[in-house]
């Protein structure tokens, strides 16, 4: 009789180990048959998922036994918040199996052009970066308006919403636009003044020679010459035939 548990007890730890020994067996042969299965499997086509949002795109890998993975976010303005921006492998890739990187759009963040007329470039510049946005540089506008070194005004206009980062242009005043000098050599003195003030320019100053062969009072020399482009308003001088 005392005999009896010790057999028992021998058979259980058998039984166990039996058991154990069948598991293992299994497991290892799950598991062997599962990586055959990747090294040997066929090659599929990683497909474009751009542009998808995070649901679409995975549903579509797990169909290709592909795992998605986030990588990072960043904002864009041309793809909406929570779709996909990029994605590694590129589309049209071939791989056995893998994950499938990508980056989520945040969508973008606004920023509306501020108003500059009038205001000194370093003043305007400071205006735009505090709206975050970037000066991207400077095109020369002529204006009667606007002293020269001013901002006109900007491009994109003012009240324009852009992505907080985007470019902006200044438009800056060059002055006002040159302006043609009326041709008055040959016109009797008061004409002569008549046409450069209806102009809008100035007569300097007025010197008399004498050339025999001209009409008396007649302008015989101008400076600037008639034609040339310089600043409205400029002063013109004259040189007069003086009379009998």
């Amino acid at each position: 009789m005392s005999d009896g548990p010790l057999v028992i007890d021998r058979g259980v730890r058998a039984g166990t180990v039996v058991v154990l020994s069948i598991l293992f067996s299994a497991l290892t042969s799950t598991a062997v048959f599962f990586a055959l299965r990747t090294a040997t499997g066929a090659a599929v086509e990683v497909p474009a998922v751009t542009g998808m949002t995070v649901a679409q795109a995975r549903e579509l890998l797990d169909g290709k036994g592909l795992l998605l993975v986030l990588d990072a976010e960043r904002e864009d303005a041309q793809v909406g918040q929570g779709s996909l921006i990029a994605q590694t492998p590129l589309p049209g890739s071939r791989v056995r199996s893998g994950e499938v990187h990508a980056t989520v759009s945040k969508g973008w963040s606004r920023a509306t052009v501020p108003e500059t007329t009038n205001l000194a470039v370093d003043k305007a510049t400071r205006l735009i970066g505090a709206a975050k946005l970037v000066v991207a540089g400077q095109d020369a506008e002529a204006s009667a308006e606007v002293a020269a070194g001013t901002v006109i005004g900007t491009t994109p206009p003012a009240g324009a919403e852009l992505a907080q980062g985007a470019d902006v242009r200044l438009r800056v005043s060059s002055g006002p636009a040159a302006a043609e000098v009326p041709k008055v050599v040959g016109l009797n003195v008061k004409k002569a003044k008549e046409a450069l003030e209806a102009a809008k320019f100035k007569v300097g100053a007025t010197k008399y020679s004498f050339d025999e062969d001209k009409w008396p009072y007649t302008v015989l020399k101008q400076e600037p010459e008639g034609g040339a482009k310089v600043a409205p308003g400029a002063t013109v001088d004259l040189v007069v035939n003086q009379g009998d």
